[in-house]
Formats: structure tokens, C-alpha cells, sequence
């Protein structure tokens, strides 16, 4: 049930406003990192996105799986349906004024994209498999973030269809903060389906920027016939550790995804298409955090 703070939020959401509360559970700086080094490590970035500087988490549940994590394999008929989707900021891109994630009023575009195989010959562009924009503030639980979707698609929802043998390809899930002034490109036009596009002009003509958010997901058809560039596996021991618990939020790895307050270690195990699980123990002090959030309900 979300508190009664919350529901403030959403009941003021209308006017837009700057959102500063008190989050017991933000993402971490230490998580962002990792699933820049995940874009990294399946050859995403800077190929395919050359620019990807995340802000917050960006987390997608499929009707049929659930919540799936970034880089996780997915059945073409697993993905066939719209996800739903939210963003965790950081605790500065919840609490900074300027920041997108830190206003009702801001508007955002979301992209799904497929990727293709590791090494494929993306010069022509790639299939944009979603494009929506004008996607406004919803509500806002604990420092994630969910949406509306009121506009009209420019490409509606339509689910992976790799061709059987061509590897695994990774559909890459985009948000972006929308600028003052906003005006979608002429082209896609609105209420097309699965079309050919070039990301960069895209991005570009729109003056989107790099995302503020996104996560990928692989789909395979059948045994690969191509030849894939290799990808890496992300080692998360040589990501720095933030010392700030500012720049942190509730802590590292991925205690604040299971509930806890803070972490004070993490390990992980990796796939080759760059996927991370990681795996949290230890506990540190959040009696301040709590006794905080408290305030509100």
C-alpha cells in the first residue's frame, strides 16, 4: 500500500513540482556503475548507444516473468507483451532540483531497440520495436518511479521476432528526460510498427541527449549460424565503491533492491552477454534514514 506521502504526491502531480523527500531505498552509484560496465561488456556501448550516462535504475517486468535483470535472457514469447516499467534514482537525482527525476512536470521518451548480435553490421540503423514520447510522472514509492502513458505511440509495443539463427539479440530499453521545448522528429511518423531507424539522428533531432535510464535483454531463435564479436563479463571488484553515502544512497551492490538499508560487501557471478547477478551481505546503520521517512507517513 503506498504511505500517505505518497499519495500526496500523486494527488499533486498535476501541477509539477520539485519532489525532495526523505528515500530509505534509492539506487546506489555503485549499482549505476555496473550496468554502464554491462552496456560495456555486451558491446552495446558505445555501438549501438554510443552515450549512456544513467541517472537512475531502469527496471522492466514482462506479464509473463516478472522482473528480469539487465542482460537476461528472454523467450520470444516471454517479451511478446508491453512491460511495465519503473526508474530508481540515485539519492542525488531524487533530491537535486535540476534533476529530471526530481520534477513532475518532465516528459519522457522511451525506446525499445533492437541492438541485433554482437558484431552485426548496424550502419543502416535498427529496428525501434517502441518509440513513445510526451510519457509524464506518475507516482513515486520509495524513491522509484512509475509512469503514464496518455500520449500516442510513435511506434507501438510490438515484441522481438529475431530470425531463427541469428544470435542473440539484445533489445535495449531506453528512458530519456525530454528538454524544454520539446518537438518529435517529423519522422518515425505516430502509429507506425516495427521500423528501421538511426539512433543517433534520432537522439540527435530530438535533443534527447543520452538516456537517463535503460536495461537490456537478449532473445535468441533457434542455434546461432553467425559469427559474434566476442563480449565480456562484468567483474564488479574493479568498480569503485563510492565512500559517500550522498553519492550512494542506501548502499551498494544490490541491498537496496532486496530490502536492505545498506551493504558493506558484494560479489558476482557473470554470463557472457554481460548480465550480473550480484549477491550482498553485511549490514551498516539506517536507524537516521528511518527514523526520517517516518516523518512522512
Amino acid at each position: 500500500m503506498p504511505s500517505k506521502f505518497t499519495s500526496l504526491l500523486v494527488a499533486a502531480g498535476a501541477v509539477g513540482y520539485a519532489v525532495s523527500p526523505v528515500f530509505a531505498d534509492p539506487a546506489s552509484a555503485f549499482e549505476i556503475n555496473v550496468v554502464k560496465e554491462q552496456f560495456k561488456a555486451a558491446l552495446l556501448t558505445p555501438t549501438v548507444v554510443p552515450e549512456f550516462n544513467p541517472i537512475g535504475l531502469l527496471e522492466l517486468s514482462f506479464p509473463a516473468t516478472g522482473d528480469i535483470d539487465v542482460g537476461e535472457a528472454v523467450t520470444k514469447e516471454n517479451s511478446g507483451a508491453m512491460p511495465t516499467v519503473q526508474i530508481e534514482g540515485t539519492l542525488e537525482a531524487l533530491t537535486t532540483s535540476t534533476s529530471p527525476l526530481n520534477s513532475t512536470a518532465t516528459k519522457y521518451t522511451f525506446m525499445l531497440i533492437d541492438g541485433d548480435y554482437p558484431g552485426a553490421d548496424i550502419s543502416k540503423g535498427v529496428n525501434a520495436h517502441y518509440l513513445q514520447n510526451d510519457i509524464t510522472y506518475g507516482t513515486l514509492d520509495d524513491g522509484a518511479i512509475t509512469f503514464n502513458y496518455d500520449s500516442t505511440p510513435v511506434i507501438a509495443y510490438a515484441g522481438p521476432g529475431p530470425a531463427s539463427g541469428s544470435g542473440p539479440h539484445r533489445y535495449t530499453f531506453l528512458a530519456f528526460a525530454q528538454p524544454a521545448g520539446f518537438a518529435a522528429p517529423a519522422t518515425p511518423a505516430p502509429g507506425g510498427s516495427v521500423q528501421l531507424i538511426s539512433y543517433p539522428e534520432y537522439v540527435k533531432s530530438a535533443n534527447l541527449g543520452s538516456p537517463i535510464a535503460g536495461t537490456f535483454f537478449t532473445v535468441q531463435v533457434g542455434e546461432s549460424t553467425v559469427s559474434m564479436s566476442a563480449t565480456g563479463a562484468v567483474d564488479t571488484a574493479t568498480i569503485p565503491q563510492p565512500s559517500s553515502a550522498a553519492s550512494t544512497g542506501a548502499g551498494a551492490g544490490s541491498a537496496s533492491r532486496s530490502g536492505s538499508s545498506a551493504a558493506a560487501a558484494a560479489t558476482q557471478s557473470t554470463s557472457p552477454n554481460g548480465a550480473s547477478k550480484m549477491t550482498v551481505s553485511g549490514l551498516v546503520g539506517g536507524i537516521a534514514v528511518i527514523f526520517a521517512a517516518a516523518m512522512f507517513i
